[in-house]
C-alpha cells in the first residue's frame, strides 16, 4: 500500500474486514435458526451487531418486531446450548459458526457440511420470497440474507484458499532452508 493510499484512508484489508463483518452480522440474523453447536465466541460481537441490524429494520412493522423477539429467544437458546456443550466437555473451535442442522433435516441425503452451507443462502431466498405477501419488510429482510450469506461464504472460501496456499509456501520454504542447512 502506498503512502497516498494510507492518506486517503483506503486500507483494503480494513475494507475487506469491514465487509466481512457486515455480511457475518447480517447472516447471524438467520444462522441462529438454521444452525446448532456454535462455538463459545461465534455469536459474540456479530450477534450484538445482528441485534442492531434487526432493531434498525423493525420500523413500524409488527412482523419485524415479532422476528426480533423470536430471534432474541433463538439467540439465548443457542447460547444456552453452547454453555451446556461446554459443561459436557464438548468444545468446538470458539469461532465455530455451527453445523447447518436445518439443511440436514430438510435434505437428509446431504451429509457434507460444505454442501449444506452452500444451500443455506437459498433457504433465505425462498423464505424471503414466501414472506413478502405477509410482510414486505420482513420478506425483503430475509431475502437479503441470501446476499449476506453468499458474501460471507465467498470470503471464507477465499480466506481458506489463501491460508492453504501460505501453508504450502511455508512448507516449501522450510524444506529449502533445511536443505541449505544440510549443505545441499
Amino acid at each position: 500500500m502506498t503512502n497516498q493510499d494510507k492518506e486517503n484512508g483506503m486500507d483494503k484489508g480494513f475494507a475487506a474486514s469491514l465487509m466481512y463483518f457486515a455480511a457475518l452480522s447480517y447472516s447471524t440474523c438467520f444462522s441462529v435458526f438454521m444452525r446448532k453447536g456454535f462455538g463459545s465466541e461465534a455469536l459474540g460481537l456479530n450477534g450484538i451487531a445482528a441485534f442492531f441490524v434487526i432493531l434498525l429494520s423493525v420500523g413500524h412493522d409488527g412482523f419485524m418486531a415479532m422476528f426480533l423477539l423470536v430471534w432474541i429467544v433463538a439467540l439465548l437458546f443457542q447460547r444456552a446450548c453452547t454453555f451446556r456443550m461446554s459443561r459436557l466437555g464438548i468444545h468446538p473451535h470458539s469461532k465455530y459458526a455451527g453445523e447447518p442442522a436445518l439443511v440436514y433435516k430438510l435434505i437428509p441425503r446431504i451429509t457434507s457440511e460444505s454442501k449444506a452451507q452452500s444451500i443455506e443462502p437459498m433457504l433465505c431466498l425462498i423464505v424471503g420470497v414466501l414472506l413478502c405477501p405477509v410482510s414486505q419488510r420482513l420478506g425483503a429482510f430475509v431475502f437479503c440474507g441470501f446476499f449476506s450469506m453468499l458474501i460471507q461464504r465467498a470470503m471464507e472460501a477465499q480466506l481458506s484458499m489463501m491460508r492453504t496456499r501460505r501453508m504450502r509456501d511455508a512448507e516449501i520454504e522450510q524444506r529449502v532452508m533445511a536443505d541449505n542447512w544440510k549443505g545441499r
